[in-house]
């Protein structure tokens, strides 16, 4: 048995394999495309292009984790946690470029930075107070934003839907928290909408629903993550359904990917637009009305490079009649970050530099000459529109056309 197995339980010692073979080649810094000269878009780590100095690269994260374990035979670490540290890590939006630029050496910084978070926590130097608010709002109204429960629901008030609290139905529209802010209730609604006219058998849970957790696990908090998150499994599985559908990125990646390490999920999770593109490919949805505008398409990295989902989103809106599509040059495992952190953690801590960082996106989307931006993740709709862009997410841009 080697001195490290040992040690009590260590997030640091998870990773810490991988972060000792971070050869600082740099690659996690920059997009993989060689096409693309122009130097003003050819980084992908927002926080390390915003700050410049190491620690806020893929490549420093992983020095931070070595710092920070003990040496063997040391009684101190080489670092300490400082403000300094806790901004380099909290800075990070994990967008997961870094790791998509070093999976293919085997290297995997994004995981170094979850657990640095969740040593800090550990340490009791984290959460800092505007993630403590979050986590706190997620403990007591199920909503890290500060919305009630009721607040869930209200953008479903006259339209009859099934709701599973007395109700049966064969698929759960899994609205999640962004569903309680006044800019998403249209959102939920188109998507009430499309759902209803290709006829699929769902409902909703109102005010019952919960918060999917990943808040939680991305200040930190891991333990509190897995707790909640097994009883928000126990509670849909206790539904009877096959299928849960949701419109956000966040949610999607959290049900289909981050549950998936808890143990057996009885329910397939599905991105609405996977649901869309089958059912406009069936031909249960028929969409006829032209929709004008020139849009280009911005992956959410919950989306993407989480879930690897670019092509659904892609198909969808070129089956619009009448709506022209442009490509970022950065795209799809390329793509800029807007700026907000996965579950808008980083958004609530630093918010001058989020909106900076969702400028760059806008200012990419004119020089491809795209008149608006669509994208599937209510934080990217919200957060680019907040920065002064034209933003909708394609559940309405599909429901216009219907």
């Amino acid at each position: 048995m080697s001195e490290f197995t040992r040690l009590s339980y260590n997030p640091l010692l998870q990773v810490h394999r991988s972060a000792l073979r971070c050869g600082k080649c740099g690659l996690c810094r920059y997009i993989d495309n060689l096409d693309i000269r122009e130097i003003e878009y050819s980084a992908i780590c927002p926080s390390g292009e915003r700050f410049k100095f190491e620690e806020y690269y893929g490549s420093g994260k992983s020095e931070l984790v070595r710092g920070l374990l003990t040496q063997l035979g040391a009684t101190t670490n080489e670092l300490e946690i400082n403000d300094r540290l806790l901004h380099a890590l909290y800075t990070c939006t994990l967008c997961g470029g870094c790791e998509k630029m070093c999976e293919a050496l085997h290297k995997y910084p994004l995981k170094s930075i979850m657990a640095l978070r969740e040593y800090c926590v550990r340490e009791e130097k984290a959460p800092l107070p505007p993630h403590r608010r979050m986590a706190d709002s997620i403990a007591e109204r199920d909503n890290p934003l500060g919305n009630p429960p009721e607040a869930r629901a209200a953008w479903a008030k006259g339209l009859r839907l099934k709701n599973f609290t007395k109700d049966k139905a064969e698929v759960l529209f899994f609205t999640g928290c962004m569903a309680a802010r006044p800019g998403q209730r249209r959102v939920m609604q188109a998507a009430a909408k499309l759902l209803k006219a290709a006829g699929v058998d769902f409902g909703i849970l109102g005010e019952a629903e919960p918060c999917c957790k990943l808040p939680l696990v991305r200040i930190g908090l891991r333990k509190s993550f897995e707790e909640g998150a097994k009883m928000v499994i126990a509670m849909i599985a206790e539904l009877g359904v096959s299928k849960v559908v949701t419109t956000c990125a966040g949610c999607f990646q959290t049900l289909d990917r981050e549950y998936d390490d808890l143990g057996e999920r009885p329910f397939e999770t599905v991105h609405i637009s996977e649901l869309l593109l089958e059912l406009l490919d069936d031909g249960a949805l028929k969409l006829k009305k032209k929709v004008k505008g020139k849009v280009a398409y911005h992956d959410p990295c919950t989306l993407g490079r989480y879930t690897e989902n670019y092509q659904n989103p892609r198909e969808v809106l070129a089956q619009i009649p009448g709506l022209q599509t442009v490509e970022f040059l950065r795209a799809k495992g390329n793509a800029w970050c807007c700026g907000a952190g996965c579950s808008g953690e980083v958004a609530a801590l630093y918010p001058d530099y989020a909106r900076e960082t969702a400028a760059i996106r806008l200012k990419e989307a004119a020089h491809v000459g795209a008149k608006q931006i669509a994208t599937a993740c209510p934080f990217c709709e919200e957060h680019l529109r907040a920065a002064g862009g034209n933003v909708k997410d394609l559940v309405e841009l599909v429901a216009e056309a219907l």
